[in-house]
């Protein structure tokens, strides 16, 4: 469910209004009217359940900006690493391309030793 209630679902307030009541007493049998007060006219959203369903949508949009910077943050990160791992495996193989001619290198160095020996 959704974590916020939307302003047509929140609670209702009654707004109260003058009204007139018809019997407030009796005269030889005839009720009489007199002027009262209606508690509920009518129904409007109650406004602490309105602010409170405001504040909790800027509150969930900030969470859901800061949870997209956090994976943007991450994906680029995440980006950083594979091209520094991408330049490793490419120094790795330059040098076991390269470490050949070195033995080789080292076959004549020892051959010329063991010549001058």
């Amino acid at each position: 469910g959704d974590l916020c209630r939307t302003a047509t679902s929140s609670s209702q307030a009654c707004v109260g209004c003058p009204g007139w009541n018809r019997c407030c007493w009796r005269i030889w049998d005839s009720c009489k009217g007199c002027p009262g007060w209606n508690s509920c006219c009518f129904r409007i959203v109650d406004p602490i359940c309105a602010a409170a369903n405001l504040a909790c949508q800027v509150l969930r949009k900030a969470a859901y900006a800061a949870l997209w910077l956090a994976e943007k943050v991450v994906d680029n990160t995440r980006w950083t690493v594979d091209v520094a791992k991408a330049a490793v495996w490419a120094a790795e193989k330059i040098v076991d391309k390269n470490r050949w001619p070195l033995n080789v290198a080292i076959g004549v160095l020892k051959g010329v030793e063991f010549t001058v020996k």
